[in-house]
């Protein structure tokens, strides 16, 4: 059953019961904007215990990337084991984690279990065949053998073809403070009130808007109109140059909000 009524409070005893006593408090944290981390609570919270918290910016999922190549990662490999019965996933998943946490990154050359507690990680002696007489230990520890050879196998080919196509895709951006862009946003109505149906032929870049600032390497802050809810910072994946006049523009909605239109409705009728 999923659990949709966390309060931040209870987001918060979760971390210290799951992860401070483990780590300890970290310097810095990077999350989405779910209104539990943005609400007042939180943020006193960690502001408090010296933590800066960073939030992603709107449909960036790349901002936090080290979480998404993770569950990315297991992913791939784990359909390889559960494609037929996709419910068993769960039954691999720990052996799934200490292989990931063992594997030397080819970006660090180190494991991340080494990264993290300062020393290798602990051996998982190979099982020799014939050293136990009891049957079921014999092929559960085969079985395991085998699996983890299979992860490993599988998250090498991962981690090869992901690097592989995000090179391809990496280019310095053009962009610089004063610079007019557009930026491309996803303004999907609700459908659930029976709002407009053709997303696939909606505009996709509104603007253009000027570049107040430059974050970091891949993150500007635009100069967004008064009346716009929208986070003004964004990722250059997001903006592209604008080329030409005032009668081109295509003006943001006044009523956008967290990058959707807001609906109305103009009554209820039962």
């Amino acid at each position: 059953m999923l659990l949709t009524s966390f309060t931040a409070c209870k987001v918060a005893e979760l971390f210290a019961q799951l992860i401070f006593k483990h780590h300890g408090m970290p310097k810095s944290m990077v999350s989405d904007r779910d209104p539990i981390f943005l609400s007042k609570f939180w943020q006193q919270l960690f502001k408090n215990c010296g933590t800066k918290l960073r939030m992603s910016s709107a449909y960036h999922p790349q901002s936090d990337g080290q979480t998404e190549i993770v569950n990315k990662a297991l992913q791939q490999y784990l359909r390889c084991f559960v494609h037929n019965e996709p419910h068993k996933w769960g039954k691999f998943l720990h052996l799934a984690k200490w292989h990931y946490n063992t594997s030397i990154h080819s970006s660090t050359g180190l494991t991340p279990f080494q990264v993290v507690f300062g020393k290798p990680p602990p051996t998982l002696v190979k099982y020799i065949e014939g050293f136990t007489n009891l049957e079921v230990v014999h092929h559960e520890l085969i079985d395991r053998d085998r699996i983890l050879e299979l992860l490993r196998k599988k998250l090498e080919k991962a981690q090869a073809a992901m690097k592989h196509y995000a090179d391809q895709r990496r280019i310095d951006h053009p962009f610089k403070v004063g610079d007019q862009v557009l930026v491309k946003l996803r303004p999907y109505r609700q459908t659930s009130v029976g709002g407009n149906r053709n997303n696939k032929l909606c505009n996709r870049f509104f603007g253009p808007f000027k570049i107040l600032r430059q974050i970091d390497e891949v993150a500007c802050e635009l100069q967004l109109p008064d009346a716009s809810r929208i986070h003004p910072i964004f990722h250059v994946s997001k903006l592209k140059p604008f080329h030409g006049n005032d009668e081109t523009a295509l003006p943001l909605h006044e009523e956008s909000f967290e990058n959707h239109l807001v609906v109305h409705p103009i009554a209820v009728l039962d």
